[in-house]
């Protein structure tokens, strides 16, 4: 298979990325709307952390449109999941859609870190410039993961309730998204790895 054939499947992922990256925005919007953040973590949360999520969007869906092409209408399956649980939350009183907000959000910070080196490992044989702006994007979620951690470490610290509440939902993400993310990408990864190594 060719390798314009692997840019387009990479792109439709990059489109799926990109809607998650929308979430993420939309997901430190929520934690914002709730009085559980102490004046630092709100500022890093609203003068940082916010806009880089709203860049990393762009970023992939500069890739995902060079690839592929325009964004599919409908949501692909790993930002459907996020926008549905986003969507799910904003209804909810403010400590659970603090404690969904931040499971949602976190989550997948931590699951970019975890995932990083097979990401990058691909878009090196795709494109240097991706892999550079993706080692851009994983360098600011490391930082967002820190300030994640060392949230969760407070609320646990200040709020027992509400630190229970948190660590129900993200264990429940911890079930959902990775099976989400196997059945709509694992396969697709493993094909895009060995039809660039031979492009």
């Amino acid at each position: 298979m060719q390798a314009s054939v692997a840019h387009r499947q990479l792109g439709k992922i990059l489109w799926d990325i990109a809607g998650v990256e929308t979430g993420a925005a939309t997901a430190c919007g929520l934690l914002l709307s709730t009085p559980f953040l102490l004046p630092d973590e709100r500022r890093f949360l609203q003068e940082r952390m916010q806009a880089e999520e709203r860049g990393h969007e762009r970023i992939m869906a500069r890739w995902a449109l060079a690839w592929y092409g325009p964004r599919p209408r409908r949501r692909l399956p790993y930002a459907a999941t996020v926008w549905r649980d986003l969507v799910t939350g904003a209804q909810l009183p403010a400590s659970y859609r603090f404690a969904y907000a931040f499971a949602t959000l976190h989550w997948n910070e931590l699951n970019t870190l975890r995932s990083h080196r097979r990401v990058l490992s691909i878009l090196e044989r795709a494109d240097r410039e991706a892999a550079r702006d993706f080692q851009q994007i994983v360098g600011e979620e490391s930082g967002h993961v820190a300030w994640g951690t060392a949230l969760r470490a407070r609320i646990e610290r200040d709020a027992p309730m509400l630190s229970r509440v948190m660590e129900h939902y993200f264990e429940l993400t911890d079930e959902v998204y990775p099976a989400v993310i196997s059945r709509s990408h694992a396969r697709v990864w493993q094909q895009l790895r060995a039809r660039l190594e031979h492009a």
